[in-house]
Parts: structure tokens; sequence; C-alpha cells
């Protein structure tokens, strides 16, 4: 078999395995076979409450399906019992995952170092694993994209505030 052969041969394989749809080649319909793959597999994944059970579904939603908070922790004010309370109310209430955000200002608590910072995070998780909650820790400081010391104040989050000045007739302000 010399050259022309064998690439008359891969070009007619080809065309024939492409010919089902014109314009779609081979590598566009391996594409197409993976991605509905993927998603009949995702689809079966997916938590879903059994039809007969909707409405209890409904009632006592399963624990997936519970919201989750930013949990603040605000200059180095926490402490183990503001921890253990903060938690088990969170809990109580139906949240499911608590996600710490340090946010540092000018008053600065009484966790004042790395070390306590790391400890309390720990004992933070140990107590969601006891209550049954997801923990998660934010990767930088929860002001770290929206404000900090190099922004000017005039360059800072600002706050929409009204207020209200009851007026009677012809009067003057």
């Amino acid at each position: 078999m010399n050259t022309n052969q064998i690439d008359s041969t891969y070009y007619s394989r080809t065309k024939a395995a492409s010919s089902c749809h014109p314009g779609f080649s081979v590598r566009v319909w391996s594409t197409i076979l993976i991605a509905a793959f993927f998603a009949v597999s995702l689809a079966h994944a997916v938590e879903r409450p059994d039809a007969s059970n909707l409405e209890s579904s409904f009632q006592s939603p399963p624990s997936s399906a519970h919201p989750g908070v930013w949990w603040h922790w605000i200059n180095g004010n926490v402490s183990r019992e503001g921890i253990t309370a903060d938690l088990e109310a969170m809990q109580r209430v139906g949240i499911s995952e608590a996600q710490i955000f340090t946010i540092t200002g000018s008053l600065p608590g009484p966790m004042r170092s790395l070390d306590q910072f790391f400890d309390m995070v720990e004992f933070a998780a140990k107590e969601c694993e006891r209550l049954g909650l997801k923990l998660t820790v934010a990767n930088c400081p929860g002001w770290s994209s929206s404000g900090g010391s190099w922004v000017k104040p005039e360059q800072s989050m600002k706050a929409v505030t009204f207020s209200e000045l009851p007026v009677e007739g012809d009067s003057s302000l």
C-alpha cells in the first residue's frame, strides 16, 4: 500500500464517520457524547426527594439544602464561650455551615496572635463536628477586596442613608 492509498483510506473512514451529520467531525461527536455522559451522570448524582415524600421533604429539607452563613470574627473579639454560643444558635435555627471571615480594624480584641487565632479555629472546628455543622474559612480578611488602611475614605465602601424632616404648609427650611 503506498502513501496515497493510506491517505485516501484515512480520508474515507473519517468522511464516513462524520457523514452522519453534515459538518460535524468525529471530534465534535466525541465532545457531544462525552458532555451527554457527564450530564446524565450528574443528573443521577443530584439528591432529589421522592415524589411521594415531596411535602415532607419540603417541611424537613435535607441538610444539603440548609443555608450557610458568613461568620465575622471582628477585631479579634472571639472567645471559646462565644464560639460555642454562636454555633449552638446557628444549629438551633437550621443553619448548616459557618464560614469564618476575619475582619480587623483599629480596636484589637483579646485574640492578638496567629497562635491564638489557630487555636480558636481548631476549637470552632471541634464544636462544628460536635454539632454536625460544616466549617469553612475565608482565605483572606473579610474586607480585603473592598477596603482597608490603604483605601482613602472617599474611595471606600458607601452606605445609603436617608432622613425625614416633616414640614407643614408655607414654611422655610
